[in-house]
Formats: C-alpha cells, structure tokens, sequence
C-alpha cells in the first residue's frame, strides 16, 4: 500500500470485509499467501489470527501459506 494510506486501518477493514464476506457463503476458513519478503504483511496477518500453514519456495522467494477459521463459531 501506498505510504500516504498506511496505518489508517484499510488493510484490517479489507481483511474484515473479505472474512465476513466468506462466512456469509458458508465458508468455514479463509486461506491466503504472500511473499515472506513482506515482512509486514505477514505480522499483520498473524495480527488477524491467520496462522502459518507452510512456507514453499517459488522463483527465488519464498511465499508463506496462511489460513484462518471463520465463521460464527470463530468471531471474537
């Protein structure tokens, strides 16, 4: 994200979005990915409750798996 937009909270309000989005059409988890070069990315996400599945190599980096129940049962 653009520094300009940075800490105003987009990125949790996204998160939120797409979470609730998924519980709504019965999704029980949500997975996702991203470069382990993006540090912030990846506490951010940890943050949110994601855990780390697995890490794999892919075209000279290294992309981490993440993945978090969502749903009724799951909502803090």
């Amino acid at each position: 994200m653009a520094p300009p937009y940075q800490g105003r909270g987009l990125g949790r309000k996204l998160m939120a979005h797409a979470e609730e989005l998924a519980a709504s059409l019965g999704f029980g988890e949500i997975k996702l990915y991203t470069n382990k070069l993006f540090a912030e990315n990846v506490r951010l996400y940890a943050r949110l409750g994601y855990r780390v599945d697995r890490e794999e190599e892919f075209k000279g980096g290294i992309v981490v798996h993440m993945s978090k129940p969502i749903g009724t049962s799951h909502r803090k």
